[in-house]
């Protein structure tokens, strides 16, 4: 039972990585609330109203661990198909949007490892792990 559990959420967050927008996050049914999208770096402006494209290689782990209750949040992190920089004057990373499921109380330490590679959004008991790297997004979830 838990991997039908675990396969039907990682189907609707990889059907929501083709349809989602900001104001449309709706996809995940009843029992998910939205709440104001979050971001782990400050995002690139976008016109009003305008869709947010979702990284479509994201793979997902331990997603019976999510928290009950849980909320969408959309988060950017950098880009796993990027090239490495070099030299002291490259231009900033690329980044991309990744959707995840969270606790729905808004108190998270975000830590960044590896410059944006690895971002960790800490809510106590609950934990998820966003790796970057080799063209995938790997979404962790830790209870």
């Amino acid at each position: 039972m838990k991997k039908l559990t675990g396969l039907t959420v990682v189907g609707c967050l990889l059907a929501a990585t083709m349809t989602a927008s900001a104001g449309d996050l709706s996809f995940f049914g009843p029992t998910l609330r939205t709440q104001p999208i979050a971001y782990a770096v400050p995002p690139a402006p976008h016109a009003a109203g305008s869709a947010i494209a979702l990284y479509p290689n994201v793979r997902y782990k331990h997603t019976h661990d999510i928290a009950p209750c849980a909320v969408t949040k959309i988060v950017k992190i950098k880009d796993p198909c990027a090239p490495k920089p070099c030299g002291c004057c490259a231009p900033p990373p690329r980044c991309v949007y990744v959707a995840i499921c969270v606790p729905p109380c808004g108190c998270a330490k975000v830590h960044s490892h590896r410059h944006g590679s690895r971002v960790t959004y800490d809510y106590g008991k609950y934990k998820v792990k966003i790796t970057s790297k080799r063209g995938v997004v790997t979404v962790s979830y830790d209870d």
